[in-house]
């Protein structure tokens, strides 16, 4: 890739207009000082100095894409409850649209609240992950919710470029098996890019364009490893083959691409893989919502005329972004990943 053709590619992402289904969750980040012990129990009093709200699960992919200069519509369902009006608010404040997005008291918005706190007498001013709070559903989708979605999605795929199904919360989430079968068979019939990022169903992607597991998930789906182990690389690599031989025979899906952390990205199709790696960075990192990026800059480049091995270059550039914000789920605009040219023609050359 030149920097000419990278300059071309990233200004062509602008021109993208996607459906992201999935379950949008709210992510609070509040940060403080432990100035006492509580008179009415043992745990300390945090006095609050920073309170922020974010898209997360498939807020935090459509929050990556308008990043981009994308046009995104979120299809979802969130709860009548003080989590969806602050997540309607900030999906609003990225210009993530809203029209296809279902209020209902019968459904709890997921939120995932992580508290941080520092000693008002310590020398350092590092803060400690103090307690952490979720909110997410019991139960599964109610009938009628789920058939409002299926009717929304078929309304709403003939008039964008690409749809990206986010599944985090498995049998109490938005998605289910039928709505996936259903983007899949609106996405041949449109002849849409379809793209599914799923922590524990990959097997739901039949006939997907792009499926974007990571290492462990893939292999997790192929039934090679029911728990998370450590690997050597090499002995890593066989086995993330293995397993996506078995997902792209289960599923049909065109391609695998397979999230490795600071390795890059293996791509895995019928006719062979390729791996893409990633500068190593020596700095703090924070690889929280790095999957989301490379799953939002994939799909907005093939989207847009990519090829394969441009779209894991640029995705591996814009989680090398994120990656460096520490402490949140950031996204990557475009003028910083045009910033780390120089290093990847290091690495990827002209």
């Amino acid at each position: 890739m030149t920097e000419k053709r990278l300059k071309k590619l990233v200004e062509s992402l602008s021109r993208v207009k996607f459906l992201v289904a999935g379950d949008f969750c709210l992510d609070r980040y509040l940060r403080g000082v432990m100035v006492d012990i509580s008179e009415e129990a043992a745990i300390p009093v945090i006095s609050c100095v920073e309170n922020i709200y974010s898209p997360g699960g498939a807020g935090n992919t459509a929050w990556n894409l308008t990043a981009l200069g994308g046009q995104v519509e979120a299809l979802t369902v969130l709860g009548k409850d003080f989590y969806g009006h602050i997540l309607q608010k900030e999906l609003a404040a990225r210009r993530i649209g809203t029209r296809a997005v279902f209020f209902s008291e019968r459904w709890k918005t997921p939120a995932y609240e992580k508290f941080y706190a520092r000693s008002r007498y310590a020398t350092t001013a590092s803060y400690q992950q103090s307690l952490r709070v979720d909110t997410q559903n019991e139960a599964g989708l109610p009938v009628a919710l789920k058939d409002a979605l299926q009717r929304k999605l078929q309304e709403m795929l003939p008039r964008v470029d690409a749809i990206v199904v986010v599944d985090q919360a498995r049998e109490c989430g938005v998605i289910s098996p039928d709505f996936s079968r259903e983007v899949s068979r609106l996405g041949k019939k449109y002849r849409k890019l379809t793209v599914l990022d799923s922590r524990r169903r990959l097997i739901m992607g039949a006939n997907f364009s792009l499926l974007v597991p990571n290492d462990y998930e893939v292999m997790a789906a192929a039934g090679l490893f029911p728990e998370k182990r450590v690997l050597p690389a090499e002995q890593q690599t066989r086995a993330i083959h293995q397993a996506a031989r078995v997902v792209l025979k289960k599923t049909g899906a065109a391609t695998v691409a397979v999230t490795r952390g600071p390795s890059g990205i293996t791509l895995c199709q019928r006719s062979g893989y390729q791996h893409v790696p990633t500068i190593a960075l020596s700095e703090n990192i924070d690889i929280t919502g790095a999957g989301d990026t490379v799953t939002a800059v994939m799909s907005a480049a093939l989207a847009s005329g990519a090829t394969l091995l441009e779209a894991a270059q640029l995705a591996n550039m814009a989680a090398s972004v994120t990656i460096r914000k520490i402490g949140t789920t950031g996204t990557a605009c475009p003028e910083e990943i045009l910033s780390l040219w120089p290093d990847f023609q290091a690495l990827y050359g002209r």
